[in-house]
C-alpha cells in the first residue's frame, strides 16, 4: 500500500531536497575526537566524527552540504540556543556528543 503525508505541506520543501552531506570531514584519529548528530530541517537524522579542535564552521558547512541552497542556524538541543561564534572550537563550544537541531531561516 502506499503511505499518506501527514499536516500537509510544510515549508521545509521550499529549502531544497535534503540529500546525503556531500561534505568531506577529514578526522585525526591520534586527536580527540567527538561524534555530533544533527537533526536536518525534515526531520531526517545525522551523525558525524569530528575532532574537538574543528571549528563550529565546519559544522555549519557538513550540515550545509546535506541541504543546499537553505539558510539555516543550528541549534544547541539543550538549553536551546543559536550557535554564533563559528570561530569556536567544538570543544570550547561545549559540543562534545551534541545534538544539534538545524532551523530554516
Amino acid at each position: 500500500g502506499e503511505g499518506q503525508a501527514l499536516g500537509g505541506g510544510s515549508g521545509a520543501a521550499a529549502a531544497g531536497p535534503v540529500q546525503a552531506p556531500s561534505a568531506q570531514v577529514t578526522v585525526d584519529a591520534s586527536q580527540p575526537v567527538t561524534t555530533i548528530q544533527i537533526r536536518l530541517h525534515d526531520g531526517t537524522r545525522v551523525t558525524q566524527q569530528f575532532n574537538l579542535t574543528d571549528t563550529v564552521a565546519s559544522l555549519y558547512a557538513f550540515v550545509g552540504s546535506a541541504t543546499p541552497g537553505a539558510e539555516f542556524d543550528l541549534l544547541n538541543s539543550f538549553p536551546r540556543k543559536k550557535l554564533e561564534d563559528r570561530s569556536q572550537t567544538i570543544a570550547d563550544a561545549q559540543l562534545q556528543n551534541a545534538a544539534l537541531t538545524q532551523a530554516l531561516k
